[in-house]
């Protein structure tokens, strides 16, 4: 894949929002009804995936972030309140 002007090729940019987003390889390989080992191999160059795989792969890595979004914001509450109830 061609680097883009960020310095990043789309393959290099979906591996950094992976990891910075704390997504598992599995997840995003169930999420596409893939092998952990297929997203493992792709992230690692050994498969030059078409742009439409690419967008696939990235929309299956939007959907498990927005899943971890509402998983925090659950937690989150909960911990505010345990802190509420603690505090009176």
């Amino acid at each position: 894949m061609q680097e883009d002007q960020g310095g990043l090729d789309p393959v290099s940019k979906f591996y950094v929002a992976r990891k910075v987003a704390g997504v598992p390889q599995a997840e995003v390989a169930e999420r596409l009804g893939l092998f952990q080992t297929t997203v493992a191999r792709l992230e690692a160059g050994g498969l030059k995936p078409a742009p439409d795989r690419v967008r696939e792969y990235s929309q299956a890595l939007l959907e498990a972030i927005a899943h971890k979004e509402v998983n925090l914001k659950t937690a989150r509450g909960l911990v505010e309140e345990l802190l509420e109830e603690v505090a009176q």
